[in-house]
């Protein structure tokens, strides 16, 4: 008995022998069938690398990608982007791609002289956006100013002189295609930051135009040029500012005030009395509807009172000074107008004729 099992335990050892060898020898056939990944060397970030920041070997270095993984456009030696410039912000691992990068570090901010700015200005074929103006050229600026609310007179005036054309359309390029020139829409001109103020308002005040200046030399070119001080002293003497133009307008306009006067007439007044309410009318020409009074106001009030006083009790005037219906007069223990001086008596509960 003892014998037979140690035969089927050797028989089962030996199937699993067998069994490792097949399996082990299948991973290997398997393996030998699969290609291998290729491995490719590409230009990765070592670090965050913000934008215009220069190509280098400290911020860049060769990693190995899978090929079947690599982006399309990326850089695979350093010699192909050194001494170039990233023109997007890249972060630590990020390949770097072809689209990423600039030849130069050069923007329409970095050809800015300090201390001057680029002034946008709107052309058309009638104020020098023919096509003629180029990158480079020297223009005067004149301005016609139509007399308004806010300009006195109408006037053409010199605004500025010598001022460099730095750009047309956002092009610094001169063109020097055959034909006929292209129509510009805006120039850029290249100012100094004194002479900002004057280009602003002249252009918020009228309409302006550029005449070209004939060619000059170095020396003249870079002439001291002026600010625009002659504009601006003809704009605070000839153009006046709107809100104080209003507020002298106010001060200055005559007010015609009612001066209270005691012989000055009051409405027609009518009073009709009636068993339930005694109601009050007024108007002030006879071509008028008479209209009901809901309410004195306090005003009313005075100008009758004062109008019962220089009356004098004097009820019975016909010329009826007052300017009252014919017939009104005042009574001044009920402070109201009863024609005639009628005093109307309704019988009361006691009074004899109600029984």
């Amino acid at each position: 008995m003892r014998a037979k099992s140690v035969l089927l335990l050797a028989v089962a050892l030996g199937c699993g022998t067998v069994a490792a060898v097949a399996a082990n020898q299948v991973i290997k056939d398997q393996g030998k069938g699969a290609p291998a990944v290729q491995m490719v060397d590409i230009l990765v970030a070592s670090k965050d690398v913000a934008v215009n920041t220069k190509i280098t070997a400290d911020r860049f270095k060769l990693e190995k990608w899978p090929a079947d993984r690599i982006p399309q456009g990326a850089i695979k030696e350093l010699k192909v982007a050194d001494g170039k410039f990233t023109n997007q912000r890249l972060y630590q691992g990020e390949p770097l791609l072809e689209r990423k990068v600039n030849l130069s570090n050069e923007s329409i901010a970095q050809t800015i002289p300090p201390g001057c700015k680029v002034f946008d200005l709107p052309v058309d074929a009638n104020n020098g956006g023919v096509g003629y103006i180029q990158p480079g050229h020297r223009v005067d600026i004149h301005g016609f100013f139509e007399k308004n609310g806010r300009i006195l007179e109408s006037k053409s005036l010199l605004v500025m002189e010598n001022v460099e054309v730095l750009m047309v359309d956002g092009i610094a390029v001169r063109e020097h295609e055959e034909g006929p020139s292209k129509r510009a829409g805006t120039i850029q001109l290249l100012i100094r930051s004194s002479q900002y103020e004057a280009l602003n308002t002249a252009k918020n005040l009228g309409r302006l135009t550029l005449a070209l200046r004939p060619l000059a030399s170095d020396d003249e070119a870079n002439q001291k040029t002026d600010n625009g001080d002659d504009f601006l002293a003809w704009v605070r003497s000839s153009v006046q500012d709107e809100v104080p133009q209003q507020a002298a307008t106010l001060v200055t306009e005559p007010t015609i005030v009612a001066s209270p006067s005691k012989k000055q007439a009051p409405k027609k007044r009518m009073v009709v009395f009636s068993p339930n309410a005694t109601d009050t009318y007024a108007w002030s020409n006879d071509d008028e509807i008479p209209q009901k009074v809901i309410e004195a106001s306090k005003e009313e009030e005075e100008t009758l009172k004062a109008n019962a006083e220089i009356d004098d009790a004097s009820p019975s005037d016909s010329s009826n000074s007052q300017g009252l219906p014919n017939g009104m007069v005042w009574d001044g223990q009920r402070w109201i107008y009863n024609p005639s001086g009628f005093k109307p008596a309704y019988p009361s509960a006691d009074d004899d004729r109600t029984k």
